[in-house]
């Protein structure tokens, strides 16, 4: 449906199969990617690993994750029939974040439940705004409690809202959303600033075991063939891990993780702490596609990216985020050839121009 998505994040991605043909100044970019890109990262997909939390899932339960070297348990598949949470379509809107480029629904249950993009060259095939998220899809800021009960109850009982219409003008706007739970408090304040990230600040009344999920990934580009999708994760020394849709065999665990995406060609869903690391939990979802998750705390202080995987909007925000764009198999050619034809774009101003002058 929204295979024709247009703008510059296309044109980054697509470059690789052009960037190809330019092997003969490898050489050369090799030398320069050391002063534009600070070195190149390591990179691996995961492979193989444990199942045997598998076969028992559901889609709403909660992971097990280490967290100070404890590990949390996950309840016994006899309580998960408990876990499992509404119609996700059918959640009601409780507020909208809208900015000049884009609309932001957040739902009852405190998650965002669809981010529409407004500029011109973001449309569907319909040339209508693109939507990133399936109506059923697990969403963004959802959270997940460890305790059965205290899970089933949350997916039931709404969050209030500080403000239902928020409008992002030349300066950050902030709203908080508070749920009610049986001996438990949950408060949520999202900072929604003019670049199109957010500051998230997470408290419990009392000390709890949680979670907070990226969602699944967005669905803005349908391709299917030579195109990774599925979950991204860098963590403190730079190793970048890969699960792709359909290849997670079990919850795998990441500690000091810098960020992590749910990701498809052009558009991700992005969780980051560059200062303390994240502890991350991949976790089967439907048809084995990776649903990750962080561990919360009683006064959790995160930020968070969804949209585009445009380089300078990243870059902006933190050259580490930069990596959150996918190169596929050819990243050591793609990322520093991108990174010389970016710096030439600088200069030109036309990214037609910019790959000629490369090539």
């Amino acid at each position: 449906m929204f295979g024709n998505a247009k703008g510059i994040t296309l044109e980054q991605l697509d470059l690789q199969k052009r960037l190809i043909i330019a092997l003969a100044l490898s050489f050369l970019v090799f030398v320069g990617s050391s002063f534009f890109m600070g070195g190149a990262q390591s990179q691996k997909t995961l492979q193989d690993s444990n199942q045997s939390a598998q076969n028992q899932k559901v889609e709403n339960q909660a992971p097990a994750i280490a967290a100070s070297n404890e590990a949390i348990k996950t309840p016994a598949s006899a309580d998960r029939t408990a876990m499992s949470a509404p119609a996700q379509e059918n959640s009601r809107v409780l507020a909208t974040v809208s900015s000049r480029v884009s609309s932001i629904k957040i739902d009852e249950f405190g998650r965002i439940a669809q981010v529409t993009l407004l500029e011109e060259k973001y449309r569907d095939d319909e040339g209508k705004p693109l939507k990133l998220f399936k109506a059923d899809a697990v969403k963004p800021l959802e959270l997940r409690f460890s305790d059965p009960t205290l899970n089933a109850e949350a997916f039931k009982v709404p969050y209030r809202a500080s403000v239902h219409e928020l409008r992002i003008k030349d300066a950050p706007e902030t709203i908080t959303l508070t749920q009610e739970l049986t001996g438990l408090t949950v408060t949520k304040e999202i900072r929604f600033y003019t670049d199109g990230h957010y500051g998230l600040s997470v408290r419990t009344s009392k000390p709890v075991d949680y979670f907070i999920t990226t969602g699944s990934r967005p669905i803005a580009d349908t391709s299917k063939y030579m195109i990774a999708k599925g979950a991204l994760i860098k963590d403190k020394d730079g190793l970048l891990t890969t699960i792709e849709d359909g290849d997670t065999k079990g919850d795998q665990s990441f500690n000091n993780v810098i960020f992590a995406s749910a990701f498809d060609r052009y558009y991700a869903s992005v969780l980051y702490d560059l200062k303390k690391g994240l502890n991350v939990t991949v976790s089967p979802g439907k048809n084995n596609d990776p649903l990750i998750f962080l561990k919360g705390s009683s006064d959790m202080q995160i930020e968070g990216y969804i949209g585009a995987k445009e380089y300078r909007t990243l870059k902006a925000l933190s050259p580490q985020l930069t990596d959150v764009i996918e190169y596929g198999w050819f990243s050591f050619l793609s990322k520093p050839f991108f990174a010389v034809i970016v710096w030439i774009h600088g200069f030109v101003g036309n990214w037609g121009w910019a790959i000629i002058l490369f090539t």
